[in-house]
């Protein structure tokens, strides 16, 4: 069925999670976005970390997906599969923006290192990565985890044939410490003073972050094995959430405009507050199946194609688009309202471009795998 605002099929979709995946686009193209409207109007739009809610949401429905698999059998010919369905959904879009942003600075050069790390999503392993396809970072983590997961969930299930639960719950141990562990060592040598050193150094580096998608998993594990128990306080840990979202935010504009350096809370733990902070939402959300009218509607397109948002608002717009028309607003006389223009542009230019890149090429190819790959009966991501 062709998705529109007006004609969405949502009967494989959990309304909660549309939504919590429709605000994390949102608060991303808002961060994003906030420098536009500071020039404009001195002022910038308060958000949460994004990229922290799809990490956790990520993970409860890969987690989801695997616990199904375990109980099924877990053979290399279904991580195969795992794989396949998964690369369709990722890859396409972002080779397709990636060589298209390659394109444009082999045209217009701005960017003078390699791309070859970019191909194969090793651009921020353990290190910071250049400043080329910003956004990038996050589809690396993710990736990483959609191979190292599966892989170490599978061979603990070989040494534990029979015993899905410990091997699940060993797994989502493993990456839990291992990355804490990561993080505790890069904060033993490194001094940080300021946002931007704790932005690429912690936050934007594949092994400081595999925990985060980690408990998304973690939550897949006490809806599956403890149902009763993940509903039966459904609001409580939804209020909970709320306000740890809230305090870790509220801690890091603290940090950001007094605090001389950033220590062990912003360097280790913040990322596992904000973790569980978004674990606990899910509860509520996931049982929030579905919805109705103008709103519903829009949190569930938004949602469908947030992807696509993602993938072009930053390095495509921003950084290329926007700053080429401005030549031309320059040329019109209008250089005394850029600021102003380059507002709506931004959000204009993310939404035009969004809506093609998703009707034209992200569905097709996902329509290409379904035919291929998934069948019917099997869970819808």
């Amino acid at each position: 069925m062709q998705t529109s605002l007006t004609n969405v099929s949502v009967a494989s979709r959990v309304y909660g999670l549309d939504i919590l995946r429709a605000i994390a686009i949102i608060f991303v193209l808002e961060e994003h976005g906030n420098d536009f409207l500071y020039e404009a109007f001195s002022i910038k739009a308060p958000h949460l970390d994004g990229v922290k809610l799809f990490f956790v949401l990520s993970g409860f429905l890969i987690g989801q997906i695997l616990i199904k698999t375990l109980h099924t059998g877990l053979s290399m010919k279904a991580l195969y599969a795992f794989w396949i369905r998964r690369w369709f959904r990722t890859l396409p879009n972002y080779y397709f923006i990636l060589i298209i942003l390659v394109g444009i600075n082999i045209l217009i050069p701005v960017f003078e290192g390699t791309y070859t790390s970019f191909f194969f999503f090793c651009q921020n392993l353990f290190y910071p990565q250049q400043r080329f396809f910003l956004e990038s970072w996050s589809l690396a983590v993710e990736e990483w985890f959609y191979i190292l997961f599966p892989v170490t969930l599978y061979l603990l299930n070989k040494t534990f044939p029979s015993r899905h639960k410990l091997s699940l719950l060993v797994s989502i141990g493993f990456f839990i410490i291992g990355a804490v562990l990561v993080r505790i060592y890069k904060e033993s040598y490194l001094d940080i003073q300021i946002f931007k050193d704790w932005d690429v150094e912690f936050r934007k580096v594949v092994f400081t972050r595999l925990d985060n998608i980690v408990f998304g998993v973690l939550g897949a594990f006490i809806s599956n094995y403890y149902h009763s128990l993940w509903v039966k306080h459904k609001v409580a840990f939804l209020i909970s959430g709320i306000l740890l979202l809230l305090g870790d935010r509220i801690y890091f504009l603290f940090i950001t405009n007094y605090i001389i350096s950033y220590g062990w809370y912003s360097n280790i733990i913040s990322f596992t507050i904000g973790s569980i902070a978004t674990l606990a939402l899910l509860p509520f959300l996931s049982e929030l199946k579905t919805g109705k009218g103008i709103i519903f509607r829009l949190l569930t397109y938004i949602s469908i194609i947030s992807y696509s948002l993602y993938m072009v608002n930053l390095s495509l717009v921003r950084f290329r688009i926007i700053p080429y028309s401005n030549e031309w607003l320059i040329k019109f006389g209008l250089a005394s309202y850029i600021n102003y223009i380059d507002v709506a542009l931004y959000w204009l230019y993310t939404i035009i471009l969004s809506l093609l890149l998703y009707h034209f090429f992200e569905k097709p190819m996902t329509n290409l795998r379904d035919k291929l790959y998934i069948k019917k009966s099997q869970p819808s991501l």
